[in-house]
Parts: structure tokens; sequence; C-alpha cells
């Protein structure tokens, strides 16, 4: 498919239901809205994709939206290549694995890993270059590439401004009819290096966000009795952000709000079988890990093991 990424060859996607489901088709599954935007028939947008040395490249001209890939996509996909998103008109943020990157001038790029969840936001018109690279291929150049995923990578000087120049350069290449230069090796080579020249103290960066992440579940754990613990609470009680708090379970593939139920419904499981708790009722076991109501936790119960506490406990 090849959509010239102009204003009036973009209306041949007659809104934004066309355009979302040609990202989704020829780049990767996202689920997607727009942003700003009442009436999502005005939208306009638009894609052209060339492949080229094993690289596929895709020049992709949107209205402000927003993209998410998600667990349940990447459990049903077999799509678990990195891509190379740069930014050439516009401005936006992509977020994973808890960290966030600010797009905040033509150049910029980020790589993202489409087999872990993450998020993006596009302000505005927008016009970036997406390049789909194989993880075995980076992995070559640059062996732990997940420490610099949705990391920023400033196109505005030294390698940064090398390797973004050439990314850029990807689509005019496509056009070419005659014999082109072997481009996957130089386009490898810098990005590693720009990578590499950004994300130095990335060990030290995963260590904080483990540690952030741990501190969060041991708040949960220690107060799974209480009935009212939010996601709010949560990120008070562990000093960090909510924005971040949902940025660091999503990095995981869940949710704090998800977690919050697994563990509390994890330790009814466990007091349910244990001697020292038969004497008790379900009920009592009910609000001991947070739940206000014995038949909610019930219901609940049973949706997520298949069979009821008080089967459980004779089981």
């Amino acid at each position: 498919m090849t959509v010239r990424p102009s204003s009036s060859d973009a209306d041949r996607f007659s809104g934004f239901g066309h355009w979302r489901d040609a990202i989704c088709e020829h780049i990767v599954e996202l689920r997607a809205h727009t942003v700003g935007t009442p009436d999502s028939t005005s939208f306009t947008g638009g894609i052209v994709r060339n492949s080229m040395d094993g690289l596929q490249v895709s020049s992709v001209i949107a209205d402000a939206h927003e993209v998410v890939r998600t667990p349940r996509l990447i459990s049903r996909s077999d799509n678990d290549d990195l891509f190379l998103t740069v930014l050439v008109a516009g401005d936006g943020m992509f977020e994973q694995a808890g960290r966030c990157a600010v797009l905040a001038r033509p150049g910029d790029f980020v790589l993202l890993d489409s087999s872990r969840p993450y998020r993006g936001r596009l302000n505005g018109r927008s016009r970036q270059v997406v390049v789909r690279v194989p993880r075995s291929r980076l992995a070559v150049w640059l062996p732990r590439f997940e420490q610099v995923t949705a990391v920023t990578v400033s196109g505005a000087s030294g390698v940064g401004a090398m390797a973004s120049g050439l990314l850029r350069s990807l689509p005019l290449y496509g056009e070419e009819t005659g014999p082109m230069p072997s481009l996957a090796g130089p386009v490898y080579d810098l990005v590693a290096a720009a990578l590499y020249a950004r994300g130095r103290g990335g060990v030290e960066r995963e260590s904080v966000r483990a540690s952030h992440l741990g501190r969060a579940r041991s708040f949960i754990r220690q107060n799974l009795d209480d009935p009212t613990l939010t996601p709010a609470l949560v990120a008070k009680g562990s000093n960090v952000s909510l924005r971040y708090l949902y940025a660091l379970f999503e990095s995981d593939g869940t949710s704090p709000a998800r977690w919050i139920l697994e563990e509390r419904l994890a330790r009814a499981d466990a007091l349910l079988v244990d001697p020292r708790w038969e004497g008790r009722t379900i009920e009592e076991i009910a609000l001991r890990v947070g739940f206000s109501q014995a038949a909610h936790f019930t219901r609940t119960f049973k949706t997520r093991y298949g069979i009821t506490p008080s089967r459980r406990r004779r089981a």
C-alpha cells in the first residue's frame, strides 16, 4: 500500500477509522483514538511504506492522536520487532517500561519494543518516519537494547544527529529506481551508537524503576485489608506520582488496580486452606483481604478461580 502523506492524499482514508486500520495492518496493532478532534471523520492522515535492505520504513502523517500497545494485543500477535520512531514535524511523547520519551523537536527519535506495552501521544498534526527493526538484528549491535526503550535521543548534535539524519532520509531512498547502497549496516551501527551514548547509566535507571515498583508492591501488601485502597493512595504511600505508578505497573503488563485485586484473591486463597484460619468464616476472610462484602468476594473469587471460596476450603 502506498498513500502519499499529503493533505490531499490523506483524505483517501475517509476519517480516523481507516487510518487506524492501516496502521494496525501494515505497522503494528494498536488501540488508538483522536485527540481534540470533535468528529473522527474530519481526521486526516496518510502512510507511505517502503522496504529496503531488510528494513521496513513507513512515513506517517496524522492529526493529533494517542496510541496504546496493550497486553491483550501483544498476546495475540506474533510481532515482537522493535520500532524506531523519528519525529519529522510536530511533537509528542512515548511511555514504556516506566520511562517517558519526549520528542520535542524534529529529529528526535525513540526506540520502542512491540513485545511490551507502551503508549504514545502526538500533539497536533505530526509527521514521523517509523522503521521496523528485527530485534535479533539490533541485538547484534546493542545486546541490552531493552534498557534504552522509551529514551529520547536528540537529533540535534553528535551521533544522534547522524543517526536521525539517516533515518529521516530512508523514505527518499525508497523512491530510487536504480542500484542503492546497503543501508541496514549503517542504520544499525549509527542507531546503536546513539542509543548507547544516550543510555549510559541505563542499569542504574532500571534499578531505580525496580526499586519504585517493589516499594509500591510492598505498600499494597501491607494495606490489603483496607477496602479503600486505591492507586492514588498507593502512589502517595510510595512517594511517586499517580502517572508514574501506572507506567511502572504497565511495564509489567498489568495495572495498579488489577495487581491489588490479584493480591487480595491470592491472599484469600492462601487463608482458605490455612489450618490456622479453619475456624474463621468466609466473611472474616473477605474482610481480612480488603473486601467489604462477602457476596462480592465470593463472586470475584469464583470468576478468578472457577470455584467458590466454600468449595475451595473443602477441597
